[in-house]
């Protein structure tokens, strides 16, 4: 039986703060808004990736991240970020229903 390594330190990880400043692009990403108004993530497979925007139709994509079934978005797809700007957010020991 293995403990650590990616898996572990994923779970421990509750945040997502972009790198760089861009546009959001959901990729493959289902979500539902809750009653607080947050995006909840409702896939496994899921992505979210930081895009530059120099001209439409030809964006460079500059970061991608899997999403966690069940995390709250703070951003909706298209939003404009800056580096550092909390994205996401989710409770590593709490499965969604």
């Amino acid at each position: 039986f293995h403990i650590g390594g990616t898996a572990s330190r994923r779970a421990e990880q509750t945040t997502l703060e972009v790198r760089n400043d861009g546009m959001l692009r959901f990729i493959n990403l289902a979500t539902v808004v809750n009653k607080e108004g947050d995006l909840v993530v409702m896939n496994r497979n899921g992505e979210l990736a930081v895009v530059d925007e120099p001209e439409p139709g030809r964006e460079r994509e500059r970061e991608r991240y899997s999403m966690v079934y069940g995390a709250k978005l703070k951003k909706r797809d298209g939003a404009k970020v800056k580096a550092g700007e909390l994205v996401a957010e989710w409770d590593p020991y709490t499965i969604p229903m």
